[in-house]
């Protein structure tokens, strides 16, 4: 991510609808200080956390973020989340870039395990993470998954 990407961070932010599963009522100045602390990160050589944009493979336009945060270097985990925007949702998507970034966080972050926070009630979320091998660890509305099968 870069500067360049500023417009299209700040437009995934401010949508209401896109958090509605999330709870997540961003002010304009926390979405900025969100987007200038995924800017810094991309700097450090063990960053905690790591924001990447994702564009459509047909038009190269930006659909969403794709990110992994709170990354434990010791415990060799981390939690990763996924953000699209609403043209871009029930095309495939979440499984697609769930593949390429567990390979990403396996092979290059060296992790073991990760896990995604999310509300149960969004359906199609779960089964994207069902699709991808993600096992069910709780049962409560940030219910958290975890994988920690390796890439060959």
């Amino acid at each position: 991510m870069q500067n360049a990407d500023w417009h299209f961070y700040n437009q995934l932010y401010s949508m209401p609808k896109l958090h509605q599963f999330t709870g997540l009522e961003l002010q304009p100045n926390a979405i900025e200080k969100g987007f200038q602390l995924a800017i810094k990160s991309h700097e450090k050589t063990k960053p905690s956390q790591l924001v990447f944009i994702v564009k459509a493979k047909e038009s190269g336009e930006s659909v969403g973020l794709i990110g992994v945060s709170r990354i434990d270097y010791e415990k060799l985990e981390a939690e990763s989340g996924l953000i699209l925007m609403p043209w871009a949702q029930g095309k495939g998507y979440p499984v697609e870039l769930g593949q390429a970034s567990l390979k990403y966080f396996f092979e290059k972050l060296n992790l073991r395990k990760v896990y995604i926070k999310f509300n149960p009630q969004n359906k199609p979320v779960l089964k994207a993470l069902e699709r991808l091998g993600f096992q069910k660890e709780g049962d409560d509305i940030a219910s958290i998954f975890k994988s920690s099968f390796q890439i060959i």
